[in-house]
């Protein structure tokens, strides 16, 4: 992994993940000291929620809430942001934009 000063704290993030590429890059500072920046692959994902306690219990928490029911789909979030009923592919109005019978269109 390469190692890049950081020598201007304005440097722009865009400037900063170029040249972090695929496999990442350690950032040094003198007076900061040294950050790894790397992209999340599974394996990371797994390393990161085997370390840490909070990460886990979030992870617990959204499994607990799944289990209830508590979740959407990705099908019904889609049909209700778009007004496309995908199960049906048939275009219908988005649910927030949709008029209550005793609504108007003042």
């Amino acid at each position: 992994m390469t190692v890049q000063p950081v020598t201007d704290p304005q440097t722009p993030i865009s400037e900063i993940l170029k040249a972090a590429g695929s496999e990442g890059i350690v950032l040094e500072s003198g007076d900061q000291g040294r950050y790894a920046l790397i992209p999340l692959d599974d394996d990371l994902i797994d390393f990161l929620i085997e370390r840490s306690p909070k990460l886990r219990a979030e992870c617990r928490q959204i499994r607990e809430r799944m289990a209830a029911g508590g979740f959407r789909s990705h099908e019904d979030v889609k049909r209700e942001t778009s007004g496309v009923d995908v199960a049906n592919r048939t275009n219908r109005p988005p649910a927030a934009r949709r008029l209550r019978p005793d609504a108007t269109n003042e």
